[in-house]
C-alpha cells in the first residue's frame, strides 16, 4: 500500500522486514520468501537501484525454478522482472533472452492474445528498439496493437498507448504517412 502511494523510500525497508519474516516462517527457499524477494526487488527498481533489484530478482526465480513447474506464470513473472532490471542496467542480450522466456510461457498457459502475454511482446518490442532494429519493433508493436484491439477493444487504454507507440516508432523507421494516420485514428 505504501509502494502504490508513491513511497518507495517507505516501503523498502517494510519489504527487506517481510522477507525477513517469510524466511522464518516457511522457510527462505519457500514460494512466500520468494515472493517477498520480488517485492523487494521491485521497490528498488523504483529507487532506481537495478542491481539491488536484479539480485533480489535473480534469487526469487532460482526460488521458483527449484519449487514450481518450469511452465508457470511465476516463474514468466519472475523473468520478467529480472529482464527489466537487465535492461535498466543495459544488459540488452540479458533483457531480451528473459523476456523472451516470459513471452513463450504466457503464450502457452494464457494465449497470445491475453493482454499480459501482449505486454510481455511489447516489452520485446521496446528491447528490439533499443538495439536499434526499428523495424522489428514496428513489426512486434504491430501484432501487439492487433492483438489488444482483439481482446481489449480499439478503444481501450491499453490499446491506444500502445497504438501511439506504434506510431512513434514508425516515424523513428521514416513510416510517417502511416505514422501520421495511426496519430489521426487516437
Amino acid at each position: 500500500a505504501v509502494e502504490q502511494q508513491g513511497r518507495p523510500r517507505d516501503a523498502d525497508p517494510l519489504h527487506a522486514e517481510a522477507y525477513q519474516i517469510w524466511c522464518t516462517v516457511a522457510g527462505p527457499r519457500s514460494l512466500l520468501a520468494a515472493g517477498g524477494l520480488a517485492n523487494y526487488g521491485t521497490t528498488r527498481m523504483q529507487l532506481g537501484d537495478a542491481a539491488g533489484a536484479r539480485a533480489a530478482f535473480t534469487d526469487a526465480l532460482a526460488v521458483r525454478r527449484q519449487l514450481l513447474p518450469p511452465q508457470h506464470l511465476f516463474i514468466a513473472t519472475s523473468l520478467v522482472n529480472l529482464a527489466a532490471a537487465d535492461y535498466a542496467e543495459g544488459n540488452l542480450d540479458a533483457a531480451e533472452t528473459g523476456m523472451r522466456e516470459a513471452a513463450e510461457i504466457r503464450r502457452s498457459i494464457l494465449s497470445m492474445s491475453h493482454p499480459d502475454t501482449l505486454l510481455v511482446y511489447d516489452n520485446l518490442a521496446l528491447i528490439r528498439s533499443s538495439r536499434g532494429d526499428g523495424k522489428g519493433a514496428v513489426a512486434l508493436t504491430r501484432e501487439v496493437v492487433s492483438g489488444f484491439e482483439k481482446s481489449l477493444g480499439s478503444d481501450h487504454p491499453k490499446t491506444l498507448s500502445t497504438s501511439v507507440r506504434l506510431a512513434r516508432r514508425l516515424q523513428e523507421t521514416g513510416e510517417s504517412n502511416e505514422s501520421n494516420y495511426i496519430c489521426a485514428r487516437v
